[in-house]
């Protein structure tokens, strides 16, 4: 007879503090299978039968309750039906996430016979909810048709370590390693799912070195930051200059996210958008120094001017960012030129890593920064999604951030 036990699931974990998964486990015939309810707990946070001693124990207990009555209502449909044709444990949790989520069923009946590598990945690909994610995803697959001009026919199970190494050496033509990396992420994720599925035996990742190099940091000192902003530049590098002071004050705010914004999510002081990268919805408290300068910028239907004048952000992002590089440069005639730049490096992406790093020294919680700039906590993924983000405490450190500036 199958059987569910709900258990925290310490298996590897050597360090009492280290979060691990809450699972729901399936036993059958001497088989075992689970499934994850994405609840991440410390080994002192879990009794057995009610999470305690978290922060948000109330939550996660709600959480934690309402995923296990799903998982048991399925597992009861199931048995009513009759569990004695199941072989083993894995194809009761397959029958009980088909139950949970039937648009599973629907992409089983798309699945190619013998596993066509491309079909499957796609498929893989429809369930990344993150449009930025997705960009990543199609990326990769583009350079690896690319690489392998034969790969519409071949199976999963074909590619193995010869393949990713020859698709890495292809690659690193025109990308670098930190490029390379997380394209095949991608198709690393596309192989453990693969693999966790029965479908193929080996994966050809195990070894693979995926680690990123260090990157220069893209923060810059307070003084620094001091002098872009006082600095008395010439007329055209005004306005650009404006805008990346913008970003800063706005918690470094993504330019796509700010140029596109429409007069009508300025609501009670507030910039309310969906971040284009990840989809995530954002609120964000315009300062006053925030909002002087969207007061002398203002666009007809957009929030700012900029897009009044342009079809496409990215055009007056690339007229910003090298506008950006040439600040401190006085540009006495179109040939001529005294001084030199303050920032030559610099770009609109320096506004968000310079808020970060300007709130770390402050000290500022690192929580309350990986909020402030959307970053999922391992530990707390389920939480931050049923769970309503408190704005107050970004609102509060993004004040304290701007009067650090401010101070002489």
């Amino acid at each position: 007879m199958a059987t569910l036990q709900l258990i925290h699931d310490r298996r590897g974990i050597k360090k009492a503090s280290t979060p691990s998964t809450l699972r729901m486990m399936i036993r059958h015939k001497n088989t075992t299978a689970s499934i994850p309810l994405e609840v991440q707990l410390a080994a002192n946070q879990w009794n057995g039968k009610e999470v305690v001693k978290h922060p948000n124990e109330k939550q996660l207990n709600a959480v934690v309750k309402k995923k296990s009555s799903d998982i048991e209502t399925a597992f009861m449909m199931i048995a009513l039906g009759g569990e004695e044709h199941f072989i083993n444990a894995t194809e009761i949790k397959e029958s009980i996430l088909d139950k949970l989520d039937p648009d599973r069923i629907k992409l089983k009946e798309k699945e190619h016979c013998g596993h066509r590598f491309v079909p499957y990945y796609l498929q893989f690909m429809e369930r990344r909810n993150a449009k930025g994610t997705n960009e990543i995803y199609e990326r990769a697959l583009k350079w690896i048709r690319k690489y392998d001009l034969e790969i519409e026919s071949k199976d999963i199970e074909q590619l193995d370590r010869k393949w990713l190494e020859g698709l890495d050496k292809a690659m690193s033509v025109t990308n670098k390693k930190n490029s390379r990396s997380i394209m095949l992420r991608s198709v690393r994720a596309v192989f453990s799912h693969a693999n966790e599925e029965g479908i193929v035996k080996t994966d050809p990742f195990i070894g693979f070195d995926l680690r990123e190099e260090t990157t220069v940091k893209r923060s810059m000192s307070l003084e620094t930051l001091r002098t872009i902003r006082d600095w008395k530049v010439s007329p055209w590098q005004e306005e650009y200059r404006d805008m990346f002071m913008l970003m800063f004050y706005l918690v470094g705010i993504n330019a796509a996210d700010l140029f596109l914004a429409k007069k009508e999510q300025m609501v009670d002081g507030r910039l309310n958008y969906k971040r284009k990268k990840t989809g995530k919805l954002y609120s964000v408290k315009i300062q006053p120094e925030a909002m002087a300068i969207i007061e002398k910028y203002q666009g007809k239907d957009f929030l700012l001017s900029p897009m009044d004048r342009y079809n496409n952000y990215k055009n007056y992002l690339q007229h910003m960012n090298k506008a950006l590089s040439t600040l401190g440069i006085n540009y006495t005639t179109s040939s001529e030129k005294k001084g030199k730049a303050i920032f030559p490096q610099l770009s609109t992406y320096w506004s968000r890593h310079t808020w970060a790093t300007l709130a770390y020294e402050i000290g500022i919680p690192v929580d309350v920064i990986g909020q402030a700039l959307g970053h999922s906590d391992r530990q707390h993924t389920i939480t931050m999604i049923y769970i309503r983000m408190d704005d107050k405490k970004v609102d509060e450190a993004n004040r304290k951030v701007l009067d650090y500036l401010a101070k002489a």
